[in-house]
């Protein structure tokens, strides 16, 4: 459902002016610091000269830099999305399961962000493709990261992957009333039991 509410919280927000749309930090990540290798990604992001980062969440350790903010938590979107909407990419990791996903990749996509995919040491995220995940999404390593996310500065170029990448999205995406049913379906089936 987020994919279908964000928007909308999207529009309130820029109406009431309280949402800038222009896309100035390179990567914007929202969520827990797991102490991992995840973390080093991250880290490894916010160290180098040549990207800006926005984190939101368990990172409130790193110093703030003219480059790299840092926040703390916020699970309400009203307050998460004016902090990451100006974010042109963010990195989704799953290291679980081949076939799980998360939902930083559908509120990415609901808030107007590349999501990039982690993949590596043998490991695909999405593996069976539930998302319709297209390949230049897939990273092994920060540099690839870099090099991707530099191309997303030609704001053309990050129309273009959004739109793509939204209307691959919405090939699986169920309605809000296919929502609704699935929800009920679920409910009558605990009532029952």
């Amino acid at each position: 459902m987020k994919y279908h509410n964000i928007p909308t919280l999207n529009k309130d927000l820029y109406e009431s002016g309280d949402l800038d749309r222009t896309k100035k930090v390179d990567f914007a990540y929202w969520g827990a610091s797991w102490k991992d290798d995840r973390d080093q990604v991250i880290y490894d992001l916010y160290d180098r000269k040549d990207i800006s980062t926005t984190l939101v969440g368990g990172f409130l350790h790193l110093p703030e830099t003219d480059d790299n903010h840092i926040f703390p938590w916020a699970r309400d979107w009203r307050d998460l999305l004016p902090i990451v909407k100006s974010g042109r990419s963010t990195i989704c990791f799953n290291w679980k399961d081949e076939t799980a996903t998360t939902s930083r990749y559908i509120e990415s996509l609901a808030c107007g962000i590349i999501p990039f995919v982690w993949c590596g040491d043998g490991f695909i995220y999405d593996k069976n493709n539930t998302y319709n995940i297209d390949d230049w999404q897939r990273i092994s390593s920060v540099d690839e990261f870099v090099d991707k996310n530099n191309e997303l500065r030609d704001a053309d170029f990050l129309k273009f992957k959004l739109r793509e990448y939204r209307k691959n999205y919405k090939k699986v995406l169920i309605s809000k009333r296919e929502y609704a049913e699935e929800f009920n379906n679920r409910m009558n089936e605990y009532v029952r039991s």
